[in-house]
């Protein structure tokens, strides 16, 4: 369904889902590391996971953020009342003194 067709909660509830997946793989990665690393080395393999994918999670983030913004920003846009438009119009033309 295009995001035009979608209401501003479902464009918001798209965006929960697919950081929630991106969050919780993150954390299987973790949970790996941290599993299969050699004594001793826990902190370092998990740590290493984190920053590296960390930044990447932050990353998808901030761009599904920013791509929901726009979609709600376009469906504002298609779905503003044109008689706001008109009356926006209508208020900047001058009026004639008597």
């Amino acid at each position: 369904m295009p995001n035009h067709d979608k209401t501003a909660e479902q464009i918001e509830a798209e965006t929960d889902r697919f950081l929630l997946e991106q969050a919780k793989a993150f954390v299987r990665d973790l949970r790996a590391a941290a599993q299969h690393a050699p004594y001793g080395k826990v902190i370092q393999r998990a740590e290493a996971i984190a920053v590296l994918q960390g930044r990447e999670l932050v990353r998808q983030s901030l761009e599904a953020i920013v791509q929901e913004q726009n979609d709600l920003l376009e469906k504002k846009k298609k779905h503003k009342p044109v008689t706001a438009a008109v009356i926006g119009n209508i208020s900047d033309i001058p009026h004639e003194k008597h």
